[in-house]
C-alpha cells in the first residue's frame, strides 16, 4: 500500500484532532486527554508552518537560480569577448597568464 501524501497526512491529523476533541469523554477511558489533542494540534501547526516556510524557500531558490543563470550568461559573454581581444595583441605563449588554455 502506498504511503499517504503530505497533504493527506496533514488532513488526517486535522481530523484526528477534531475527533479527539469531540469525543474526549469517551476517550478518557483509554487515557486520552485534552492535552493529547493540544499536543497533536501544536505539532500539526508547527508542521504546517514549516511547510509554508519550505515552499517559500523553494520559490526563492527558483528566483535565485534564474538570476544566477542570467548572471553566468553575462559573465561568459564578457570573458569570451575579453579572450578574443587578448588573443589579438598578446603572444600565445603568454595566454596562460590570462587563464586562456587555447592552442589557437
Amino acid at each position: 500500500m502506498a504511503s499517504a501524501t503530505f497533504s493527506q497526512k496533514l488532513n488526517d491529523a486535522r481530523l484526528m484532532v477534531a475527533g479527539i476533541k469531540s469525543n474526549i469523554e469517551a476517550l478518557k477511558g483509554i487515557g486520552m486527554s485534552e492535552e493529547d489533542a493540544t499536543a497533536l494540534e501544536t505539532a500539526l501547526g508547527k508542521t504546517t508552518d514549516l511547510n509554508i516556510q519550505q515552499e517559500k524557500l523553494k520559490a526563492d531558490l527558483k528566483t535565485c537560480t534564474a538570476s544566477l543563470e542570467d548572471s553566468l550568461k553575462t559573465l561568459n559573454a564578457l570573458v569570451s569577448a575579453a579572450k578574443k581581444r587578448v588573443k589579438i595583441v598578446i603572444p600565445q605563449t603568454s595566454w596562460k597568464e590570462f587563464g586562456i588554455a587555447d592552442k589557437k
